[in-house]
């Protein structure tokens, strides 16, 4: 592994790498670590309303901070990524718990400071091992060591709600399971809390970009 840059404090934003090899060869994987820096529509482009982003999407810069657990060598971070994948292999799935009152946890850094305006869970391909119910929790906070799980200024946005199999589970504002406490206030994190464990695919979070 090599570092990009002159030094560990290169903070240079880059689009294209370029791999050489020399004479010839195979190679068998390319990776690239480091922190997305998203892209968000202009100004002009956002209008006065601010138009509605994924703010917790890995492209735009969203982060798993903290996860209670990841079995099966599935990542946390896996809820961030675009699409539904294809199988359960892509998704977050944690071990099974025989403690009274268990529950599994992802806490979530979105790209940007913003206004939520809906939140999805989505258990597809979860059929037989999805979490019997779910909850979300919201804080806003600055830079620095990430939140923990009993944090006392999480705000629940989502109340305790039951969750069916391979599906696409939605909460807006003004719905009657949906969206509280984020009218006029924006967030930087959100917590997925799972009743008691299992497997889900993807953790999204639209809304717009603080001003």
């Amino acid at each position: 592994a090599w570092m990009v840059g002159d030094d560990e404090g290169d903070e240079r934003e880059v689009t294209h790498v370029r791999l050489c090899m020399f004479p010839d060869g195979g190679i068998a994987r390319f990776r690239l670590y480091g922190v997305v820096v998203p892209v968000f529509p202009s100004a002009s482009e956002e209008g006065e309303g601010r138009q509605e982003v994924e703010l917790s999407a890995a492209t735009m810069g969203g982060l798993v901070v903290r996860a209670s657990g990841e079995h099966f060598g599935s990542r946390a971070s896996n809820l961030l990524l675009p699409g539904r994948g294809v199988d359960m292999g892509g998704g977050w799935e944690t071990k099974r718990s025989r403690e009274p009152g268990h529950v599994d946890w992802v806490i979530v850094r979105l790209g940007a400071k913003g206004k939520v305006n809906r939140v999805v869970v989505d258990t597809a391909f979860y059929r037989g091992n999805f979490p019997r119910a779910m909850r979300v929790h919201a804080l806003e906070m600055g830079e620095g060591t990430p939140p923990e799980a009993h944090d006392e200024r999480w705000r629940e946005v989502v109340g305790l709600q039951e969750l069916g199999p391979d599906k696409e589970h939605e909460y807006r504002m003004g719905a009657d399971e949906g969206l509280r406490n984020v009218e006029r206030v924006a967030y930087t994190h959100l917590k997925l809390t799972i009743v008691p464990d299992g497997g889900v695919k993807r953790f999204r979070v639209f809304g717009t970009r603080a001003s």
